[in-house]
C-alpha cells in the first residue's frame, strides 16, 4: 500500500488547517533566517566600506566616533588635531602618502567633504568620470550625488537637508563650486558624497588655506602642504608604504596629542556586540521554533483524533501498522519541509528588504545572502520537526484496533 495517496487526500481535504501550520513554521523559520542573514550581510558591509581607509589618525578620543565620522561619513563632534601633524606625517618614509578630511558643510543633505586630489583618485581606483579638482572652485561628486559633471552649487553648512529658509542662511554665498568629475560606484556612504579640495573648506571658514598665501602655491590644491598655515584637522587617511610599515605607523602616532588606529580595530569591538546581541537572538528565535514545533504538534495530534475513524476502518481492512505510522509521519513531516522551504524564501526576503533599506540610509551596499548558516538553521528546524513528527505517529502504531474500535 502506497501511504503518499493518503497522505495527498489529508492535505486536500484539510487545506486550511495544512496552510495554517506551514504558514507558522515559515514565520519563524523566516525569523531566525532573517537574523542570520542581515548580521552576516552588515558585517561584509561594513568590513568593505573600510577598505580603503588603511589608518586613521585624530585627536585622542573615541575611536568609534572618529571612525563613523571618517568611514561611513556619520555627523560625529570629534576634536580637531594640530594641523602640522599633516605635514610631519607627509614626510614620513613609511608614509605612501596622507590625506586629510574636513567636515562640516552639505548640499541638499549631502556631505561635503574636503579632502585631496590624490585621495580622491586612491578612494576611486583611478577610475572617474571626468577629472580630479585642481583647484578650490571644483569638486568631484559620489556616483549616487545628485550633480553633474557641469554643475555649479553653493555648499550650506551644517549636516543633513535643510528647509530653503535654513539652507539660505547656512549657504556660502559668492563661493560656487563646479563638479569636474564622478567617481565610480565604491558601495560606500562616499557614493552619496561630494569631495572638494581641502583648501576650499578651509577657506570658506575662514581659515588658513595649507599654502603660504604670498607663496607660489598660494591658491594651489592638495600637497605638500606648510606646516605654519595649516589649521586643524578632525581626522587624516594614511596609506603606508608596507604591511610592517602600517603596523610602525599606528605605533607611532599613538601618542598623548594623537591617536592612530586600523578600522578593522574598532569593527571587531562592534562585531562583538553584533555578535552577542545574534546569539541573544538565534535563542529567542530557537525557543520560539521549538514552541511553534510543540504547539503544530498538538494540532497534529488534535487531528489525529479527526481521523481515527478512517484508521481504523483501514485497520480492520487489513492496513498494517506500520503503514499508519508512515501515513502519519509522511503528513507531519510534509507540513516542517515545505513550511521550512517557504520560510527560507520569505526569510531571504525579508532580509533582501532590509539590507536594501539600510543600503538606502547609510549607503553601505549590503547584500543579503543565503549561506551555510541559514541553510543549517531551516534545516535544524526540519530534523526537529520530523523527530517531533514521530510522536503522533507513534501513538498510532501503539494503538491496539480494539481501542480504536471502543473510541
Amino acid at each position: 500500500m502506497n501511504p503518499f495517496v493518503l497522505i495527498l487526500a489529508i492535505l486536500r481535504r484539510h487545506r486550511l488547517i495544512t496552510l495554517l501550520f506551514v504558514a507558522i513554521v515559515a514565520l519563524s523559520v523566516a525569523l531566525g533566517v532573517g537574523v542570520l542573514s542581515q548580521e552576516k550581510a552588515l558585517r561584509q558591509g561594513s568590513t568593505t566600506a573600510a577598505d580603503k581607509f588603511d589608518i586613521i589618525v585624530g585627536a585622542p578620543g573615541s575611536h568609534t566616533d572618529l571612525l563613523l565620522s571618517s568611514v561611513y561619513l556619520q555627523p560625529k563632534q570629534v576634536e580637531l588635531v594640530d594641523g602640522k601633524l599633516l605635514a610631519e606625517i607627509a614626510a614620513n618614509p613609511d608614509v605612501q602618502f596622507v590625506a586629510p578630511l574636513a567636515f562640516g558643510d552639505n548640499y541638499a543633505g549631502q556631505p561635503i567633504v574636503g579632502s585631496t586630489p590624490e585621495f580622491v583618485t586612491y578612494l576611486s581606483d583611478d577610475q572617474l568620470t571626468g577629472r580630479v579638482f585642481e583647484r578650490m572652485t571644483e569638486a568631484v561628486a559620489g556616483a549616487n550625488a545628485s550633480l553633474e559633471i557641469g554643475d555649479t552649487f553653493e555648499p550650506s553648512h551644517g549636516h543633513g537637508e535643510l528647509t530653503e529658509e535654513a539652507a539660505e542662511e547656512a549657504g556660502h554665498e559668492d563661493f560656487e563650486i563646479e563638479i569636474v568629475g564622478r567617481m565610480p560606484v565604491t558601495g560606500t556612504p562616499w557614493d552619496s558624497a561630494i569631495i572638494s579640495s581641502v583648501e576650499s573648506v578651509w577657506d570658506i571658514h575662514d581659515l588658513p588655506m595649507g599654502h603660504d598665501p604670498s607663496g607660489p602655491r598660494a591658491e594651489a590644491v592638495g600637497a605638500p602642504f606648510d606646516a605654519a598655515f595649516l589649521p586643524g584637522i578632525p581626522a587624516a587617511i594614511i596609506k603606508p608604504t608596507s604591511f610592517g610599515a602600517a603596523y610602525s605607523l599606528r605605533s607611532e602616532y599613538r601618542t598623548a596629542a594623537t591617536t592612530a588606529f586600523f578600522p578593522a580595530e574598532v569593527l571587531l569591538q562592534l562585531y562583538g556586540l553584533m555578535g552577542d546581541v545574534r546569539v541573544i537572538m538565534s535563542f529567542l528565535t530557537l525557543a520560539t521554533q521549538i514552541l511553534v514545533l510543540l504547539g503544530i504538534l498538538a494540532g497534529i495530534l488534535a487531528l489525529m483524533q479527526l481521523f481515527r475513524q478512517q484508521f481504523f476502518v483501514l485497520r480492520a481492512m487489513g492496513a498494517p501498522r506500520l503503514y499508519l505510522l508512515a501515513v502519519m509521519w509522511g503528513y507531519s513531516a510534509a507540513l516542517v519541509l515545505v513550511g521550512s522551504a517557504v520560510g527560507l524564501v520569505l526569510g531571504w526576503g525579508i532580509s533582501a528588504g532590509l539590507a536594501s533599506w539600510v543600503t538606502e540610509k547609510t549607503g553601505i551596499a549590503i547584500a543579503a545572502q543565503l549561506g551555510i548558516a541559514e541553510l543549517t538553521s531551516a534545516a535544524k528546524v526540519v530534523l526537529a520537526g520530523w523527530l517531533l513528527a514521530l510522536v503522533p505517529a507513534g501513538l498510532l502504531y501503539r494503538q491496539p484496533i480494539l481501542e480504536q474500535h471502543q473510541r
